[in-house]
């Protein structure tokens, strides 16, 4: 029989946890009490020892990456994503307002795949690289990338849909709107959420073929830089000069166009090295969907352009169908629907799941409706049937 953890709801105790995970995860008061929506001077007052609300204590939790059970169980705090990312963020009080929120969205996600019976998590598991023998980061992303694609037997065809291949990895992505456009995309794991990729639409400057290079850079965090059993929490900024930032940057360029493709792709169009047609590399964005910059940024580094055909390459304006797009899981249309009737976009992962789970009677209509944060006099029974 499993044992029911200790728990002490008192005042005190509480306000103890709620400032030893404050602190950990190096909020100020002001801070967390905009961030959970609470009173600083109420704030202050709990971590004292006097009582907060329910929904406050929850929301207060939630910013930190825990919840209310959390901070009642006996024990040390579980070490969380949140707090690992919040911690080590010179900007964290931009984030801390949807850090957790986005954290608890990934929590519902994992236990809907549970009860389902479709969560995976050891896929991945056999997977070993010796990609960090590499010299320089750009190098490690390149090998990571050939080791990855030959373990998962991709060859080096096109990745057609990265969101379908995450999933089968048993990696969540959530899509948001709300952060700052200068990031591209955040990377979280721990026990309470699993592995979890946040994809910024508006970071991605709502270009579908950008959000493909966010999700690969952000599968290179999950694999490479998560150390077992511990959590991580990593945002990914635009022109970074991290080293960890530009290893995920190549893995992302050379797994979704690996070379070997490229260059089958390009003599079969009869192209030679340093003689590459304006119209041959449209042809390979389209064939390996990726935009402009990033393709002739990759055919510089690979020998088949010089600087000066590179700047001219980048000087051609391109039709990119729209057909082509892959990545845009709101634009299917057993989805659009639930979104135009108020599901956010940041639960829209849990839609699919979430009517699986009500269809097989393991969730009511009323949860269903809680998961997809969708307002109270909504009807959806008849979407739901």
């Amino acid at each position: 029989m499993a044992m029911i953890p200790t728990m002490d709801t008192s005042p005190a105790r509480i306000g103890e946890r709620l400032h030893e995970a404050r602190e950990a995860a190096r909020l100020d008061l002001a801070t967390l009490a905009i961030a959970a929506q609470i009173e600083r001077d109420r704030l202050e007052a709990a971590e004292r020892g006097c009582s907060l609300t329910g929904l406050e204590l929850a929301r207060a939790a939630e910013v930190l990456g825990l919840s209310d059970v959390d901070l009642a169980a006996d024990g040390p705090l579980p070490g969380t994503a949140v707090g690992v990312l919040l911690r080590g963020e010179a900007e964290r009080g931009a984030l801390a307002p949807h850090l957790g929120r986005l954290k608890s969205i990934a929590r519902d996600l994992t236990e809907l795949h549970a009860m389902l019976g479709v969560e995976n998590p050891a896929i991945l598991d056999p997977f070993r690289s010796r990609a960090a023998s590499q010299p320089t980061p750009w190098s490690q992303g390149e090998a990571l990338a050939a080791e990855l694609r030959q373990f998962l037997d991709l060859g080096a065809a096109p990745i057609r849909s990265m969101r379908e291949l995450l999933l089968q990895l048993s990696i969540k992505i959530l899509w948001t709107e709300a952060l700052d456009e200068s990031i591209h995309g955040l990377t979280l794991y721990d026990s309470g959420s699993g592995a979890t990729i946040v994809a910024n639409r508006r970071g991605a400057l709502a270009k579908w073929w950008s959000l493909r290079m966010t999700l690969a850079h952000e599968l290179c965090h999950q694999i490479f830089d998560r150390a077992p059993k511990q959590p991580l929490g990593r945002v990914s900024r635009a022109n970074s000069s991290d080293p960890v930032e530009q290893r995920a940057n190549a893995f992302a360029i050379y797994f979704l166009a690996p070379p070997a493709g490229v260059e089958r792709f390009l003599r079969d169009k009869g192209q030679r090295r340093q003689n590459v047609d304006p119209y041959a590399v449209h042809q390979l964005m389209e064939h390996f969907a990726l935009g402009k910059e990033a393709t002739t940024q990759h055919l510089r580094n690979l020998g088949w352009i010089d600087d000066a055909a590179h700047r001219a390459l980048l000087e051609q304006r391109y039709v990119v169908e729209s057909t082509t797009d892959s990545e845009f899981p709101w634009s299917y249309p057993p989805l659009d629907r639930w979104l135009e009737i108020g599901v956010p976009l940041e639960r829209l992962e849990l839609i699919e799941p979430a009517l699986a789970a009500y269809r097989s009677d393991q969730i009511t209509l009323g949860r269903l409706r809680e998961l997809l944060d969708l307002d109270p006099f909504v009807p959806i029974a008849e979407f739901a049937a």
